[in-house]
């Protein structure tokens, strides 16, 4: 079952929760966060970010170092605790801008 079928079956819509505006603020928050391998601490600032929304907006959050200081961050809901459970896995590193023609951290809206 993909993700989205997970969603759609647990009736997930996060519109219930955010506002689109909310939504796109907190995506330019995340984008304005460079996480890539020449950033000093790498992936620690946007971490710090992740793990603090979460706290607060009410979601039990860890850091959890791994190596040289570059943490997971490690969220959990708990649910009733009698059905299944999901999991989300992503990354927090970016690659390099390289030679972008734009600010790749302004995190501009365009186009809509």
């Amino acid at each position: 079952m993909k993700g989205s079928d997970i969603l759609t079956e647990m009736n997930f819509d996060p519109r219930k929760y955010f506002t689109e505006a909310e939504l796109i603020s907190l995506t330019q928050d995340l984008v304005r966060i460079p996480s890539h391998k020449d950033t000093p601490g790498f992936e620690r600032n946007i971490a710090e970010f992740i793990h603090n929304y979460l706290l607060d907006n009410g979601i039990h959050s860890e850091l959890h170092p791994v190596v040289d200081g570059r943490p997971n961050v490690v969220a959990t809901i708990k649910g009733k605790g009698d059905g299944k459970s999901l999991m989300f896995n992503g990354h927090t590193d970016t690659v390099l801008p390289y030679n972008m023609t734009i600010d790749p951290f302004a995190a501009t809206l365009s186009d809509g």
